[in-house]
């Protein structure tokens, strides 16, 4: 198998013709001799980041009978008063929260939920990224197996 691997490997990076714009048909090692370095990976990572990407989006959501909404499987209280309304739930990436809006008001400011609050090591991040990965795929198996058993719910 070893053998296989490293012959077909030869053979598309330094003989096949490469259609790709920057081989101009010609094999990769051939049209790029000088492989670029990747850049070095991050000492530390700010799992929060993501935030400053959706900074400013607005999202429109139906407030529960219970006076609740949900983001990203977690709850929010409005107040029952507004049960059953739509509200606009506007991300503000420097709180760390979010405005939910009515009919042109600020009902209220929430902090978001489930944030790190910090940056943390490379490896800790790689765990933690890991362990979040496997309650999802977990959580995912579930309502697989959920809709099986009820599938009109």
């Amino acid at each position: 198998m070893r053998e296989v691997t490293s012959a077909y490997q030869q053979h598309s990076n330094w003989q096949r013709p490469h259609q790709g714009r920057s081989c101009r048909d010609l094999p990769p090692r051939v049209a790029h001799p000088q492989v670029p370095r990747l850049p070095a990976l991050p000492e530390r990572v700010d799992p929060d980041a993501w935030l400053r990407a959706i900074d400013g989006r607005a999202y429109v959501r139906r407030v529960g009978a219970d006076g609740c909404l949900t983001i990203d499987e977690r709850l929010y209280s409005v107040g029952v008063a507004y049960a059953g309304q739509f509200v606009t739930v506007l991300l503000r990436a420097a709180s760390r929260s979010f405005e939910i809006w009515w009919d042109g008001r600020l009902l209220k400011t929430v902090p978001i939920k489930g944030l790190v609050g910090e940056a943390m090591p490379l490896n800790a991040f790689v765990a933690f990224m890991r362990t979040q990965a496997v309650a999802e795929e977990r959580k995912a198996r579930q309502h697989v197996v959920t809709r099986r058993l009820f599938p009109s719910a």
